[in-house]
């Protein structure tokens, strides 16, 4: 390693084996979401002890075990650091039988990541899976079989949080094994957000898909001369001043940055036409997020199929929030030219008005809470209930042995 490198990769030590391998992140929030923790709490203690070891080039599993067990009780209290250090003392797998011969080792990670799918809120869908380990840890089991662990699942939510959230989860099982592609569409203006709730839905449902609609346009610049699309080569908010010289439409200034708009959103209909498609030809879950999704092409743009829909609309309702969001794109993300925006900002809000008018005209959803996890919980909402629609969720049908 060179004299002065910054990016020391730390490697863990085996301490049975000798055998190294590098510090990995995502692993160790999932160890520690085992433990009892929930994503989000797992994810930032996992992100503290990587800063700590940033410039550590070398750590047995054995201190990497007790750094860990440390942090938890300071975090989260001693409880959480024994539940860690009993599972890292080798705890019996719980081995689940699933159709076609398959055995997973029950975790509560993944039982609480498939609850939270099903529109259950972290916390609870925690708490059940903790229930659960200790209940088949109480009795002994050494494997169960996957329908009788989704009757206990069904069960437990029963008695602790009632007949709708066992609804909700029997729904999601019923549509996971339907093989039928779920495309989440979401729009709205720069800033509202969109990007952040596509990376949110995608942890919660599991879908490795997801797409901008400004990585496509990107993709089309270089692709296609400015001189024969001359709309795809600026920003959305600015796309009206490649309109042909001398256009005026009606309406004068207003009309042309709508107009300017929708031509830029046709060409890279193109693309997202693509996108779509090739899900509903694999059958695998997208989500697509950007401005160019204007609520008449969430309605109507897809191919006839068996995908399940599901488009919403993102919002800032308080202009002085927006200008708010704009700015701290400058300090967390400056390539992206935030100034840019404010100085746009009169012509990017009058874009948000103009698509929540055809949002609304065209029946698709709006999410206009400025926290992200409401928003988050909104979304989840939502696609339950598309899914409720298309799906009966009978425990006799979907529980059936």
């Amino acid at each position: 390693m060179a004299k002065g490198d910054k990016n020391v990769k730390t490697q863990v030590l085996d301490s049975a084996t000798a055998v190294r391998v590098p510090f990995l992140r995502g692993i160790l929030t999932r160890s520690l979401q085992a433990a009892g923790l929930n994503f989000n709490q797992a994810y930032k203690l996992a992100t503290q002890v990587r800063r700590e070891l940033e410039r550590t080039p070398e750590i047995s599993s054995t201190a990497l075990r007790d750094l860990l067990a440390e942090r938890l009780a300071e975090r989260h209290g001693d409880e959480y650091r024994q539940r860690y250090l009993q599972r890292q003392e080798a705890t019996p797998s719980i081995l689940v039988r699933y159709p076609g011969g398959n055995s997973l080792p029950f975790t509560p990670g993944a039982m609480s990541r498939s609850l939270e799918s099903a529109a259950l809120p972290v916390e609870q869908a925690s708490a059940v899976a903790q229930r659960l380990l200790r209940r088949l840890q109480h009795d002994g089991c050494s494997e169960i079989d996957s329908q009788q662990l989704a009757r206990l699942v069904h069960q437990d939510l029963q008695l602790h949080y009632g007949v709708e959230a066992a609804g909700r989860y029997l729904v999601w099982l019923e549509y996971r094994r339907s093989d039928r592609p779920l495309i989440l569409l979401i729009g709205g203006i720069n800033g509202v957000g969109k990007s952040t709730l596509a990376a949110d839905l995608a942890h919660r449902l599991e879908i490795v898909r997801t797409q901008s609609t400004d990585m496509l346009r990107e993709v089309m610049r270089k692709m296609t001369s400015k001189r024969l699309l001359p709309a795809i080569h600026t920003s959305s908010f600015r796309a009206w001043h490649a309109l042909p010289t001398g256009y005026a439409g009606p309406g004068g200034g207003e009309t042309q940055v709508i107009d300017g708009f929708l031509t830029q959103a046709e060409q890279v209909g193109v693309a997202m036409d693509a996108v779509l498609k090739r899900a509903l030809s694999e059958r695998v879950a997208v989500i697509l997020e950007g401005i160019h999704l204007h609520p008449a092409y969430m309605q109507s743009a897809l191919p006839a199929g068996d995908a399940i829909v599901v488009p919403f609309m993102l919002a800032v309702l308080d202009p002085e929030q927006l200008r708010q969001r704009l700015r701290g794109r400058a300090s967390t993300a400056p390539n992206r030219r935030a100034e840019r925006y404010l100085k746009s900002f009169d012509v990017i809000w009058q874009l948000q008005s103009y698509l929540l008018a055809e949002a609304d005209r065209c029946h698709v959803p709006i999410i206009s809470d400025w926290s992200s996890v409401r928003a988050v919980e909104q979304a989840m909402d939502m696609i339950s209930a598309v899914l409720a629609r298309r799906f009966a969720g009978d425990p006799k049908q979907v529980l059936a042995s």
